[in-house]
């Protein structure tokens, strides 16, 4: 997993965001995820979807240094979820898209509902919300959370 150097325009019926991240590895489809704040700035309503299930969402356009593309589909607000290694997830009683609660320990604590848990060796462990998520519990980087089961 990584981020690369280049940037894009991601362009929608009503509004667009410059310089936005390419994450890699490519996937073979390709795949937008923003907010559901973004998507009423870019006049689209995402689903909350998994990583990958782009079925039945809406497209965009994309402008690069090399072009555009226009993607009938793709556009999602991803799932809240957290990445564990299969030894992390072992050790914590967890298996591959179990639902948990995720309390985080931030100025305004929250626990997040419908969190799943994503194994892979690859993983290291993180756990993954949005702007509209870390926005509402004042999340800063290295703040702490806790796993609750159920």
């Amino acid at each position: 997993q990584y981020a690369a150097k280049e940037r894009v325009t991601l362009r929608g019926p009503k509004g667009e965001f410059q310089n936005v991240a390419v994450l890699g590895p490519c996937r073979s489809s390709a795949q937008v995820e923003i907010s559901l704040t973004d998507g009423r700035i870019l006049g689209l309503t995402p689903p909350v979807r998994l990583s990958g299930d782009t079925a039945g969402t809406p497209g965009c356009e994309l402008l690069g240094p090399r072009g555009r593309i226009t993607l009938d589909r793709g556009v999602i607000a991803a799932q809240r979820h957290i990445h564990l290694s299969a030894e992390d997830a072992a050790r914590r009683g967890l298996k591959d898209r179990q639902v948990v609660r995720l309390k985080l320990f931030t100025p305004r604590p929250l626990v997040f509902e419908d969190v799943v848990v994503r194994v892979s060796p690859d993983f290291a462990p993180a756990a993954h919300i949005d702007y509209d998520e870390a926005n509402a519990c004042a999340f800063s980087k290295g703040a702490f959370g806790m796993i609750v089961h159920g």
